[in-house]
């Protein structure tokens, strides 16, 4: 759950122990705190905060990666302080990763090249890209951070 001294609510996580905790900035005025209940033994378990994207596409138009880079750039900058004071610089593009040993066929504006592993565009590329396609549909879409 996510609780703070005014509210309290439950949080989901997926199959893959992904939790999703929404941002706001009355959590963050409100000191809200995640609380954590494990079936078992909690050793050996650790918890770390990342941008992502909450759901991947296999086709993506320049406007809509332009809106998500935007967004996660407008995300970083909010959370400002602790702990994410040292993410003070704009995002340098966008992330993508796909599972491991995938190797998938992205098309970057009609010219398709071959990858294995993850895929970064710098933000002055998704600034004039017009289409990007996948073959396969990336497991994380985050930005990049340098």
């Amino acid at each position: 759950s996510i609780s703070s001294e005014k509210f309290s609510t439950p949080l989901s996580y997926t199959e893959s122990q992904r939790l999703f905790i929404p941002f706001d900035a009355n959590l963050k005025e409100q000191r809200a705190l995640v609380n954590l209940a494990f079936a078992g033994s909690a050793q050996g378990c650790g918890i770390a905060m990342q941008v992502r994207a909450k759901q991947t596409l296999a086709q993506y138009d320049g406007e809509r990666l332009r809106q998500i880079a935007v967004e996660m750039d407008k995300l970083l900058g909010a959370m400002q302080g602790f702990p994410m004071r040292y993410f003070s610089e704009p995002i340098a593009g966008l992330h993508f990763e796909f599972p491991a040993d995938a190797v998938v066929d992205i098309t970057l504006n009609g010219r398709t090249q071959v990858s294995q592993g993850p895929l970064r565009i710098a933000a002055a590329d998704v600034a004039t890209l017009e289409t990007l396609s996948f073959s396969q549909r990336p497991t994380v879409l985050s930005p990049w951070v340098k």
